[in-house]
């Protein structure tokens, strides 16, 4: 299933706001700095989408209140920082055990959920699969790329934001190259994978696939 996007604008300061304790509509409005009437517009499409929760607190019969929490899906859509674990797991497995122990868990990680996506893929036409897998990666890892075939027939895939760039620009580069080669291997095919890190620029670095 894939994640959440995550609202811009209003609706994410409403969230954020929300994550420290329950508000009604009136006291969001009124620390936005916008009119009630649209901070309930934003919050009836977040408690349609799951992302907040209400409860009733009548004040007056006539005039119920309604105070509204971040509900647990609501909390996942918010940023966080796991890059920063990865990164201190893998130090600390490198120190202790050596760089080929951090390349020897990130295959194995790769491989198991190979293993979880490999009935969804062996469905997909194999003419398909590779957009199918690349829409995977889209909408999972919230990676950008571009994606060019040259002369050679190669794949070129460049990553722009990529879910291991802190660990390998600072500590670890072959790691995006053993995740996306092993999985590219089960659910594409089992082509060539090179992987080139990138040195200048945002991006973090180039995939090269056989066809």
């Amino acid at each position: 299933m894939s994640k959440q996007p995550l609202p811009e604008g209003t609706k994410h300061e409403i969230l954020k706001l929300l994550t420290k304790q329950e508000l009604s509509a009136q006291a969001l409005a009124d620390t936005l700095g916008v009119s009630g009437a649209a901070v309930r517009q934003h919050l009836e499409t977040l408690n349609a989408l799951g992302l907040v929760s209400r409860r009733k607190l009548v004040t007056k019969p006539s005039r119920p209140t309604f105070l509204y929490r971040l509900s647990r899906r609501g909390a996942e859509t918010l940023p966080k920082r796991y890059d920063l674990l990865l990164e201190l797991i893998t130090d600390v497995l490198r120190d202790r055990n050596g760089a080929g122990a951090v390349v020897e868990i990130v295959e194995a990680g790769a491989e198991r959920l190979a293993a979880q996506l490999q009935p969804r893929f062996d469905t997909v036409a194999p003419q398909r699969r590779w957009a199918s897998l690349m829409e995977w990666f889209d909408a999972e890892l919230a990676w950008h790329t571009d994606v060019s075939d040259d002369a050679a027939g190669v794949r070129r895939v460049r990553i722009h934001h990529c879910p291991f760039y802190a660990v390998s620009r600072r500590q670890q580069p072959s790691v995006c190259g053993v995740f996306f080669r092993t999985l590219i291997r089960r659910l594409y095919e089992r082509v060539s994978v090179d992987h080139v890190p990138l040195t200048n620029g945002v991006a973090c670095c180039d995939l090269l696939v056989g066809v």
